[in-house]
């Protein structure tokens, strides 16, 4: 008689435990899609006076900025560019092949900075580490995406 009881009451509960609602929320993976940048730059420093910044881009146009060395802007700051900067960065992801370049061109000579780009596009995700010998067209999209970021209106983030 226990397990009769038991097993009724497990049957009642899965019945109306997994009962669905509709809302017009996003779901958690839309959210996740919106705090995931489509581009982050890494510019890391060498042993002169190379620009290092860490620099996320999403798809709104909303950059947040966290300045190292020789940038204009030291530390945590925001900023935007607009919507046709952010067409044009997706344009040349595209024309250049992202996603079927190398993921590292690099050299054991350590003085040269880094640049590493992330991108999260059309669901896809490829990271590329470009120390030395780097395409030149993935060079113009590091390029486009360094002025880019640092010719928008940064500002300093309060803490």
């Amino acid at each position: 008689m226990r397990l009769l009881f038991i097993l009724l009451l497990s049957f009642t509960l899965a019945l109306f435990g997994c009962k669905q609602t509709k809302t017009n929320q996003t779901s958690p993976t839309d959210e996740v899609k919106q705090d995931i940048p489509f581009v982050s730059i890494k510019k890391t420093p060498c042993y002169g006076k190379c620009p290092a910044y860490i620099a996320d881009i999403y798809e709104d146009g909303h950059i947040l900025f966290q300045g190292k060395s020789f940038v204009d802007f030291i530390g945590d700051h925001t900023g935007t560019i607009t919507t046709d900067d952010v067409q044009n960065i997706k344009d040349k992801i595209i024309a250049i092949s992202f996603f079927e370049l190398k993921d590292k061109y690099d050299s054991n000579v350590t003085d040269f900075p880094s640049c590493i780009l992330d991108v999260n596009m059309d669901g896809k995700s490829k990271s590329i580490l470009d120390r030395v010998g780097g395409p030149k067209e993935l060079k113009e999209l590091e390029n486009l995406i360094h002025e880019l970021v640092l010719n928008s209106s940064l500002t300093k983030v309060e803490k």
